[in-house]
C-alpha cells in the first residue's frame, strides 16, 4: 500500500499513534527509501530543491509525528515541502506516554514522559523553517521545547551525539494511574480497557467497546470534556510541571 494512504485516524482512531518509519530515511513526495550515507545528504537535499541540514531542525517525535503518512499529509495540506530526513535515534531520561487529553478524532494522543530511566529508541525528524511552522500548527495542545541533553541525551545510530532537539509536551499533563508512575505509550484498545477496568468513572461515561468507545468521544465534544473531568476526579491526572 502507497505510505501516504495509510494511519488516517479520521476514519480509524485506534490505529494511532500509527506505523512508524521502519529505518532512518528520506521521504519525498511519493516515495520513502534509505537516506544517502552523510557526506551525500546535502547533495540530494538541494539535488531535491530543499534546505540542507545546516538550515533544518530537529525534532523528536514521541507519536504520530514518526509516520511517514502522517507526516507527509501535516506538510502537504499545509502546502510545505514533504521532503524530510528521519532518523533513527536512542533517547535517555524520556519515554513516550499519553497526553491528558483526548483529540477531536476520538483517540488519547502520545506525550513525553520525563523518566530518568527511560532508555528508547524514537525518531526524530530534520524539518525547514515552513515545515516546523506547519508541524506547531497541527500542535496546538502541547509547547515545543528544547531537550536538556543532560538530562535527555539524543545519540544517532552512527554514535552522534544530538545538541539542539526540539520535543512537543502536553500543556494538559499525562495520564497516571493514582499513586503510580506516567503509563507508558499504549495501543489504543489496551488503553481504553485499562481506564474501563480501573477508572469507575470512565465506565459509567463510555461503551465497552474500544472501538465505538472512540467514536463516540470523536462525535461529541462534550463527551470528551466529561471523560477529562472524570479523569481529572479520579487522580489520573499527572499536571505538566515541566512547563512551569
Amino acid at each position: 500500500m502507497d505510505f501516504r494512504r495509510r494511519d488516517d485516524f479520521g476514519v480509524e482512531p485506534w490505529r494511532y499513534p500509527g506505523e512508524p518509519v521502519p529505518h532512518s530515511g528520506l521521504m519525498t513526495d511519493d516515495s520513502y527509501r534509505p537516506l544517502p550515507d552523510p557526506g551525500s545528504l546535502d547533495r540530494t537535499l538541494t539535488g531535491l530543491g530543499v534546505a540542507p541540514v545546516v538550515r533544518r531542525h530537529t525534532v523528536l517525535a514521541v507519536g504520530s509525528n514518526a509516520s511517514r503518512s502522517v507526516m507527509w499529509r501535516k506538510f502537504t495540506t499545509r502546502k510545505a515541502s514533504p521532503v524530510v530526513p528521519f532518523l533513527q535515534a536512542a533517547v535517555r531520561g524520556l519515554r513516550p506516554g499519553h497526553s491528558a487529553h483526548i483529540s477531536i478524532r476520538g483517540f488519547i494522543p502520545a506525550a513525553p514522559v520525563f523518566d530518568p530511566d527511560a532508555r528508547t529508541v524514537l525518531v526524530v525528524s530534520l524539518l525547514d523553517d515552513e515545515q516546523l511552522a506547519a508541524l506547531d500548527a497541527t500542535e496546538p495542545n502541547y509547547q515545543r521545547l528544547r531537550l536538556d541533553p543532560r538530562s535527555c541525551p539524543v545519540e544517532l545510530e552512527d554514535g552522534t551525539s544530538l545538541e539542539d532537539v526540539w520535543v512537543y509536551v502536553s500543556e494538559h499533563g499525562t495520564l497516571a494511574q493514582p499513586g503510580e508512575a506516567p503509563l507508558s505509550l499504549l495501543p489504543q484498545e489496551e488503553l481504553f480497557s485499562l481506564l474501563r477496568r480501573e477508572c469507575e468513572q470512565i465506565a459509567s461515561l463510555l461503551p465497552d467497546d474500544p472501538h465505538s468507545a472512540m467514536k463516540s468521544l470523536a462525535a461529541s465534544a462534550d463527551l470528551r470534556t466529561s471523560v477529562v473531568e472524570a479523569l481529572r476526579a479520579a487522580g489520573w491526572i499527572r499536571p505538566a510541571s515541566y512547563l512551569r
